[in-house]
C-alpha cells in the first residue's frame, strides 16, 4: 500500500513538473540573499513545491510519531487488561464451582480457613 501511495505522489509530481516546464518557459532573476540566480520560472516553481512538500510531510510526521507510540503503548496495556480479566473470570468461574460444591445447612463457623478464603472473594487492587 505504501508503494502505490509513493508511486502515485511520485507520477503526480513529475507531471506537475512537465506541465509547469511546458507553460512556463520564461528565465527570471531570483534574488537570494547572498546571490543572484538566473532560472526558468518553472524549475523555481517546482523546486519551491518540492521544498514545500518535503517541509508540510516533515511537520505532519513529527506529530504523528508521538500519537503512533502513545498509541502502541495503551494497546499493550489494553492487551494485559483483557489477558488479566479473563484470568480473574476464570477464577470467579472456579470459584463459584467450589461454593456449589459447599453443603448449605454447614455453619460458617465450622469451615476451615481454605474454604473461607475460598468464599470471600477479595479486592482487585491496581498494582500500577
Amino acid at each position: 500500500m505504501n508503494k502505490l501511495l509513493f508511486f502515485i505522489v511520485l507520477v503526480a509530481v513529475l507531471i506537475i513538473g512537465v506541465v509547469l516546464g511546458v507553460l512556463n518557459p520564461n528565465v527570471v532573476l531570483f534574488d537570494a540573499f547572498f546571490a543572484v540566480y538566473e532560472l526558468p520560472l518553472s524549475i523555481l516553481l517546482a523546486s519551491f513545491l518540492t521544498l514545500g512538500l518535503l517541509l508540510g510531510s516533515g511537520l505532519a510526521f513529527s506529530k504523528m510519531i508521538p500519537i503512533k507510540w502513545k498509541l502502541k503503548k495503551q494497546n499493550k496495556q489494553i492487551k494485559l487488561q483483557s489477558d488479566q480479566i479473563v484470568h480473574l473470570k476464570k477464577e470467579m468461574v472456579s470459584l463459584k464451582r467450589n461454593l456449589k460444591d459447599l453443603p448449605r445447612d454447614l455453619p460458617r463457623e465450622s469451615l476451615n480457613s481454605k474454604q473461607v478464603s475460598e468464599v470471600n472473594v477479595g479486592r482487585i487492587v491496581d498494582k500500577s
